[in-house]
């Protein structure tokens, strides 16, 4: 449905005009109009995919009542990077020019391993899953992910970092610290909003 909305407002561009008559602005704003349909319809299949491995996932989960005495190995992701403004520009040039393939590539030039993650550790910027908000692509590449945002002009990579149970941060305490959560906003959105230092 969105594609043939954006459809109709590219063939029907020789109709559009702005309130005062101007056919170049009406154009424009119908061309605008079709490409943000385009990109709602392309993030809704990703969406629809990310949903199906995620049921994928859970459908090999077997829940039991009891809690496992064991620990295990937990796994976060660390921040190597999150760029705004015209170092972001650069790398969102590239994509378009390049490909995310490129992008990321350049990006990983921030990683100092054992530095960069100590630095992400020891400023709280790790995650449960890399941080995205709306209008944010996000692709994956082995341990590493990027997200990135035409819209808003940003551009993050984190790294899957593994954690030794002793080091593992107990969710329930940090909650606790944390103060009070907002149940209504998404975990990934509340994420960014911290590493924005915007607060919850």
């Amino acid at each position: 449905m969105l594609d043939q909305l954006a459809r109709a407002h590219v063939e029907n561009r020789p109709r559009a005009f702005d309130d005062h008559g101007g056919h170049e602005v009406g154009s424009k704003a119908a061309l605008d109009a079709a490409d943000e349909l385009h990109q709602a319809a392309t993030l809704i299949d990703q969406v629809e995919d990310r949903l199906d491995k995620a049921h994928a996932a859970s459908g090999r989960v077997a829940w039991r009542d009891e809690p496992a005495v064991e620990q295990v190995t937990v796994k976060r992701w660390v921040s190597i990077c999150f760029l705004q403004g015209e170092e972001a520009d650069e790398v969102l040039e590239l994509i378009d020019d390049e490909g995310v393939d490129a992008a990321m590539s350049f990006l990983k030039n921030w990683d100092y391993g054992d530095e960069t993650t100590d630095a992400a550790l020891e400023n709280g910027y790790v995650y449960d899953l890399p941080p995205t908000g709306p209008l944010e692509q996000e692709v994956r590449d082995g341990d590493y992910d990027m997200t990135y945002s035409h819209s808003f002009g940003h551009v993050g990579l984190y790294r899957l970092h593994e954690i030794p149970p002793e080091d593992a941060v107990d969710k329930q305490a940090e909650l606790a610290q944390s103060g009070p959560t907002n149940w209504f906003e998404h975990p990934g959105i509340a994420a960014v909003k911290r590493e924005r230092g915007l607060g919850l």
